[in-house]
């Protein structure tokens, strides 16, 4: 039996093809799903998604409170 082209998935984490039924879903602190990718990187993406800290620069303008 030979594999098809849509069963392979690239790991975004190390770049690996690797079947899409071995892919894992990386969460985030509040339970949302992150990222698909291989048990292998699973570990390394969820320390750098926990270690994330939001920056309010990040959104491209002031969120300072407005004085009405």
């Amino acid at each position: 039996m030979t594999r098809q082209a849509e069963d392979l998935r690239t790991c975004p984490a190390c770049n690996r093809e690797i079947e899409n039924a071995e892919m894992v879903w990386t969460y985030d602190r509040y339970g949302i799903p992150w990222q698909k990718v291989c048990p292998r990187c699973e570990e390394r993406t969820k320390r750098e998604i926990l270690a994330f800290v939001f920056d309010p620069t990040f959104a491209g303008e002031s969120l300072e409170a407005e004085e009405y």
